[in-house]
């Protein structure tokens, strides 16, 4: 088991290897066009705990915990989740608005042995 300034990890003796944490991506604007919706212009990611996975996690999920507004992440830019990486992410919503102090929450489960 362990923590840092994002991260909380356990390693199972079965080789389970799991991971929580709470990030803050800061303020953001919401306004690059994506469809008829709008999403951030910045892709986002987190490096997992240093050696927690041996390959990518079977469970990733990522959400918005708070903001000001209503959003939702968007995923798929090119970069896919890793042993070491979530994999790029952005923040998108309905409507372009200034968003104040994001806070990402992700959870992933996977394996640091077979």
């Amino acid at each position: 088991m362990g923590a840092n300034d994002t991260w909380h990890w356990s390693k199972w003796k079965n080789g389970k290897a799991e991971c929580y944490g709470v990030c803050n991506l800061g303020d953001m604007n919401i306004s690059t066009a994506w469809g008829n919706w709008f999403e951030s212009a910045n892709n986002f990611n987190k490096d997992f705990p240093n050696g927690l996975f041996v390959d990518t996690p079977e469970v990733l999920h990522i959400d918005v915990m708070s903001s000001n507004g209503a959003a939702f992440i968007e995923r798929g830019h090119g970069n896919t989740p890793s042993a070491t990486n979530t994999g790029y992410f952005k923040i998108c919503r309905p409507t372009n608005l200034s968003l104040s102090q994001v806070k990402v929450s992700f959870h992933a489960i996977g394996h640091w042995k077979i």
